[in-house]
């Protein structure tokens, strides 16, 4: 899991921006992460709320002076001065966590990403999926059904969220949404999303269309 998870992460990072120029970059979620070494820039703040992992990283990568490693309360980006990233990267983290959280962290990033900085963040889309009638059987019953391969498992992803709502999120807090992709994990149902978002600044890239977005799948290695 954790091997394909990883390779996955370095190829998101590689094939989505391969050439964008980083000074600073800064990285959610830490634990045993294959695709840090992806992440080329001068500077990289790393900020997890699980010390144990913090420490993990420390060890692993006890040879990286780019480096930076912050604890945080699993909301606040407090510890990053304001003005200094260029990159901002989330995978198999920000997923399952709540809109809430989600717009805790963009309302700061505000703040911390440079006028023309760009981040990328994996989250849930599976809100989309709320109204349906399986996702208000009571939980028992969706575990037998998940067990019986009648229902697909939701991976824990955050209930409350969708894509929908990470536009809106970025829009509330003078941040540009640049593209997103929906993202089927080991079953048919769209749950995940990969959203690139930039600062004020950015001019880059053509604004984001959402009529016809790419579809892709996350496989067993």
């Amino acid at each position: 899991m954790v091997g394909s998870v990883g390779k996955l992460g370095g190829a998101v990072v590689r094939g989505h921006f391969p050439s964008h120029p980083a000074m600073a970059a800064c990285e959610h979620d830490s634990g045993d992460r294959t695709w840090l070494r992806a992440l080329d820039c001068e500077r990289l703040h790393i900020v997890d709320p699980a010390e144990h992992c913090i420490e993990a990283c420390r060890r692993r990568f006890a040879d990286d002076s780019r480096l930076r490693y912050h604890v945080n309360d699993g909301r606040s980006l407090a510890m990053i001065p304001d003005k200094s990233i260029d990159f901002v990267f989330s995978f198999d983290s920000l997923v399952h966590v709540s809109r809430e959280i989600v717009e805790a962290y963009l309302g700061q990033l505000t703040e911390k990403l440079k006028d023309d900085g760009v981040g990328f963040i994996q989250h849930s889309n599976l809100g989309e999926y709320a109204p349906s009638i399986a996702e208000r059987l009571p939980r028992r019953a969706r575990k037998l059904l998940i067990k019986a391969k009648i229902l697909e498992q939701d991976h824990q992803r955050a209930r409350d969220m969708t894509a929908e709502l990470f536009r809106s999120f970025c829009a509330a807090h003078g941040l540009k949404c640049v593209c997103q992709e929906l993202v089927n994990w080991r079953g048919r149902r769209l749950v995940d999303c990969f959203t690139t978002f930039a600062g004020a600044g950015f001019h880059k890239l053509a604004p984001a269309t959402y009529s016809g977005m790419r579809i892709l799948c996350a496989r067993r290695s």
